[in-house]
């Protein structure tokens, strides 16, 4: 009976352990399409913040591509069921438009460098939650 009860204490230790040690790595969706002008504007600085989180493995970054302006976008009618559900479930009506963790963060930007400044701390807070 003691021996039952080391063992359960043990693995109750270990399961707690295990999942505290888990560290949270926030989704960054950045809906966008090929013929957005706001969206080719900021293009080279999403792909530094992209780059960045990647290289310290502190965010996952997604870019889905939409059917506007452009239905052509070759990155949407690559994967046209994922898309669509995507902007169902969000309800995504424009572009671009960006998700941390499913939350809606921003549509459009003000600036690139107001845009990196906010994704920064969209993700850090999202980071350094447990």
């Amino acid at each position: 009976m003691k021996m039952k009860v080391m063992l359960a204490l043990a693995l109750v230790v270990l399961c707690t352990t295990s999942a505290s040690a888990v560290q949270r790595l926030p989704l960054i969706e950045d809906f966008t399409n090929d013929q957005c002008g706001p969206c080719d504007a900021i293009q080279d600085t999403m792909d530094a913040i992209f780059q960045g989180y990647r290289a310290q493995n502190k965010a996952a970054p997604f870019r889905p591509h939409v059917n506007w302006p452009s239905t052509c976008d070759p990155m949407y009618l690559g994967d046209i069921n994922d898309v669509e559900t995507r902007i169902s479930y969000y309800g995504v009506d424009a572009v671009p438009t960006f998700h941390v963790d499913g939350t809606l963060r921003a549509r459009g930007y003000s600036t690139p460098t107001a845009l990196y400044a906010q994704m920064r701390s969209w993700v850090d807070t999202r980071y350094t939650t447990p």
